[in-house]
This record gives C-alpha cells, sequence and structure tokens, in this order.
C-alpha cells in the first residue's frame, strides 16, 4: 500500500501504521513542527505536509503509528497529554497507553 493510499485512509480511520521505510519517506516530505523524546518509545512527531497535520509515535510494541489531527492546537494538546502520561510512566505508576483509539 502507498503512503498516498495509508495518508488517504486517515480519513475514514483514526490511525495508519508505517513501516521503517515509510517513516523515512514521510520525514524527508514533511515538515517536523515539534518532536519530543519519550525516553520510552522513542519520538513523538507533529508533523506537517502541505496543508495536512500529522502525530507520529512509536506504540510499545515498536508500531510507527501516523494519526491525522485537524490543528496545530489540537496536536499540541495531544503531544502534551501524552508526555504527561509518559511523565507518570517514568515514576512506575503502572500507567499505559491505548495507541489504537
Amino acid at each position: 500500500m502507498s503512503m498516498e493510499i495509508k495518508i488517504a485512509g486517515l480519513k475514514s480511520r483514526s490511525y495508519t501504521l508505517l513501516s521503517k521505510t515509510e517513516l523515512e519517506e514521510l520525514l524527508t516530505r514533511s515538515e517536523i513542527l515539534d518532536q519530543r523524546d519519550t525516553l520510552i518509545c522513542g519520538p513523538i512527531r507533529i508533523l506537517k505536509q502541505d496543508r495536512l497535520l500529522f502525530i507520529q509515535e512509536t506504540s510499545n510494541q515498536d508500531e510507527i503509528i501516523l494519526r491525522s489531527i485537524n490543528s496545530l492546537d489540537q496536536a499540541n494538546q495531544f503531544v502534551q497529554e501524552r508526555m504527561k502520561i509518559y511523565e507518570k510512566m517514568w515514576d512506575g505508576c503502572g500507567c499505559k497507553i491505548d495507541y489504537y483509539r
């Protein structure tokens, strides 16, 4: 499945999975607006490609997840919420992230 088809599919799905090669391709074609190191599951990024905004993260199963997001404000809020959970995880709270919703 091509990258364009996966990105188009995000209109009807909350996320899509990418291979490492697809991620590399996406990163070369996108602007990284924000990137944070989760210290647990690699970086979480806000990406912009043309007029589209995405959040890219890696699950605890080492799956690369790409989500479409409507605005930069929503993207920033999503990343802040994720980072709060990761912070609690660093403290050993036993928290888990549901990457697939």
